[in-house]
């Protein structure tokens, strides 16, 4: 009995090794910057690939996120101030970072703020005002 447990084990075991070598050996994946119109690196957007639970946030507009295998994905870029972007059909082979570079646009959401005086104001996004103090 203990052999042919040992047996079942050893067979098991070596079924999946195929699955952990893959994974292993894949280095593949997604990287780039992520910039305003201006050509600002963004900090804080969310880039995530559709369908997996793979994320990463972008520093100075940076990020990098390696993917378990070469295939086909759809990444989408969020941040608060700036209009969802989703780039479709990103190819990424094997042993081998896909350049993905974006330029975000502000979103134009308003901003409500309160002035001293008990009024409200709304300025649309990207917009300068002067507030007196």
């Amino acid at each position: 009995m203990m052999k042919r447990t040992s047996l079942v084990a050893a067979t098991l075991l070596l079924s999946l090794c195929p699955l952990f070598s893959f994974a292993q050996d894949c280095n593949c994946g997604i990287s780039g910057m992520v910039t305003d119109s201006s050509g600002n690196g963004l900090t804080g957007v969310e880039v995530r690939v559709l369908g997996f639970a793979i994320f990463a946030h972008t520093e100075n507009g940076v990020y990098s996120l390696e993917l378990p295998a070469p295939g086909t994905y759809n990444v989408k870029f969020s941040h608060l101030a700036f209009r969802d972007t989703v780039i479709s059909g990103v190819v990424v082979n094997d042993q081998e970072f896909t350049v993905l570079d974006v330029v975000m646009t502000l979103n134009g959401f308003l901003i409500i703020f309160g002035n001293r005086d008990g009024s409200v104001m709304t300025v649309q996004a990207g917009t300068t005002i002067e507030i007196p103090i």
